[in-house]
C-alpha cells in the first residue's frame, strides 16, 4: 500500500509536470505509477474489508487473481463487479438529477431511532455540509483522527467508480496504468471527436 510520503511525492510530481510542461515520458511515468498505486490501495482495502472472499480463485492468502479453473464462474464474478461499477455511475447520475452541482460535496450518516425498548427501530438519514472527525485512540501523532460522516455527491460517486475499477483491475491482474497510457496515446492519434458527432 502507498505511504503518505510516496503519495505526497507523486502529487508534487503531477502538479509540477502539469505546470512545467515536462516531457511526456515523465508525465507518463507519474500517471502509470499513480494508477499502479491506486490499484494496489483499492484492491488491498477491498480485500481487507472482505469483498474478495467470494472471488472464484481467492484463497485468503497471496494473489487473488490467479486463473479460476471454471471460466464461467470467473466471467460471472467479473460481470458482478462491472454491475457494481455501473451502480456508482448511476448514483452519479442521481446526484445531478437531484439538483446537485458536479462540485457539491456533502456528508451524511444514518441514525437508528427506537422510541422505546422493544419497539421497531427506524432509520433517519441526516445531512451536513462539513465533515466531522473523531480522534483515534491508538493513533500515532501524525494519524490523529478519522472521518465520521460518509461523503456524498457527484464527484464522490465518480471516485467510487474509479475505486471499483481499480479493485477489479487488482482482482484480474490488469495493468491499469499501462493500458490507460497506451489507450491515451492511441486516442491522441484519432480525428476530432474520433470521427463521431459527440
Amino acid at each position: 500500500m502507498t505511504n503518505n510520503v510516496e503519495a505526497d511525492t507523486i502529487g508534487n510530481w503531477v502538479g509540477h509536470t502539469a505546470k512545467s510542461g515536462a516531457p511526456d515520458a515523465i508525465q507518463k511515468a507519474v500517471i502509470g505509477r499513480g494508477l499502479e498505486l491506486l490499484t494496489d490501495a483499492a484492491g488491498s482495502n477491498s480485500r481487507n474489508k472482505g469483498f474478495h472472499q467470494d472471488w472464484p480463485s481467492y484463497n485468503g492468502e497471496g494473489e487473488p487473481y490467479e486463473r479460476s479453473h471454471d471460466a464461467g464462474e470467473m466471467r460471472r464474478a467479473i460481470v458482478e463487479k462491472l454491475a457494481l461499477i455501473h451502480e456508482e455511475i448511476s448514483e452519479a447520475l442521481g446526484e445531478i438529477r437531484s439538483g446537485h452541482s458536479a462540485k457539491d460535496v456533502y456528508y451524511s450518516n444514518v441514525v437508528k431511532l427506537q422510541p422505546y425498548p422493544g419497539s421497531v427501530a427506524t432509520e433517519e438519514h441526516r445531512t451536513w455540509f462539513n465533515q466531522d472527525w473523531e480522534p483515534i485512540d491508538d493513533a500515532l501523532p501524525h494519524e490523529g483522527s478519522r472521518p465520521v460522516l460518509k461523503p456524498e455527491g457527484f464527484g464522490v460517486e465518480l471516485a467510487d467508480a474509479v475505486i471499483r475499477i481499480a479493485d477489479l483491475a487488482y482482482l484480474t491482474g490488469v495493468d491499469l496504468g499501462a493500458l490507460v497510457l497506451e489507450k491515451m496515446t492511441y486516442n491522441a492519434t484519432r480525428p476530432h471527436k474520433h470521427g463521431r458527432q459527440f
